[in-house]
């Protein structure tokens, strides 16, 4: 996939029936969640910003189903519990606040064990 400094880098893809299947209903999902959002948040001034945090969620996702390697595990869980904490707080109020770290709280949780079960 990449070469650098004489060092080749290469990230095997995993495309199997039930990953695909899984991605399509997630990516299905997203679009209808993006379709919703520019009507309901249609005055929004950052709605751009809104549906770049949906389109790196489902990049997220789709990094813990096709990358089978410990490292793709690792960045798309952690990339998933980044962006569900930024889109949990996306209003900026006390309330999205309080929900945000408990979001970001239970991810660590789940970061713990994951970690317990790599090793």
């Amino acid at each position: 996939m990449l070469s650098m400094f004489g060092l080749d880098i290469v990230v095997p893809l995993i495309m199997d029936p039930i990953g695909l299947i899984f991605s399509s209903v997630v990516l299905f999902i997203s679009i209808n969640v993006i379709n919703f959002a520019h009507y309901y948040m249609a005055g929004e001034v950052f709605i751009k910003r809104f549906i770049h945090l949906v389109i790196l969620f489902v990049l997220s996702i789709n990094f813990l189903i096709y990358i089978p390697h410990l490292i793709g595990l690792l960045l798309g869980w952690d990339g998933l519990g980044i962006v569900s904490f930024v889109l949990v707080i996306y209003y900026q109020n006390p309330k999205s606040l309080a929900a945000g770290i408990i979001t970001a709280l239970r991810n660590r949780v789940g970061d713990v064990m994951l970690l317990l079960s790599i090793g």
